[in-house]
Parts: structure tokens; sequence; C-alpha cells
């Protein structure tokens, strides 16, 4: 999913489907319009519930509506900045 999460967080899917470039599914929600991503080991359907500017950005607080547990036996991803993700357990993992 890492190659996958580069994509997506690269591109604008104002001028490209995410999906394709990605080569992921998309599956459909059952509360939101948004799909989700039939290739992710998890995934949380959500609605915003507030919006708040902070210098030239906005963070956004969402709450979890819907979650789909698709595998259990997976090792978490979250970027943290630029190349830079935690994969497991707090290890950082730059791009390949």
């Amino acid at each position: 999913m890492k190659k996958a999460a580069e994509i997506c967080g690269t591109h604008s899917g104002r001028f490209v489907d995410k999906f394709e470039l990605a080569n992921l599914t998309k599956e459909p929600s059952r509360k939101i319009s948004a799909p989700c991503i039939r290739e992710a080991p998890i995934s949380f359907e959500c609605v915003v519930d507030g919006m708040y500017r902070h210098g030239d950005h906005y963070i956004v607080v969402g709450m979890v509506v819907e979650e789909h547990i698709r595998r259990k036996d997976f090792v978490p991803l979250s970027h943290v900045t630029g190349d830079r993700y935690i994969t497991d357990y707090g290890k950082t993992d730059r791009r390949e």
C-alpha cells in the first residue's frame, strides 16, 4: 500500500483518477458517497465534524460512521512528511 499512498498523496483527484493511476479498486461505501479502497486492510467511512483554519491550511476533524476490516494481519502505514513513513512500531521507512 505504500506505493499507492505515495501516488494518491502526490496527485490531485481533480486532474487524474487516483484509483486508476494507483491500480486500486473502488468499493461502495455503506454510509457515505465516497468509495472505499478494496485493497486496503481497513477502511473508515467518515463525516466531517469540524474544519479549522490553521495558517494557510485547514485541520479537518472527522467522525467514523462505519468501519470495514478486511484483514487483521498487516503492518500499519502512516505518512510522516515528504518521503518519511512510520511502518512498524515507530520505525521510519524512506521511499525506495
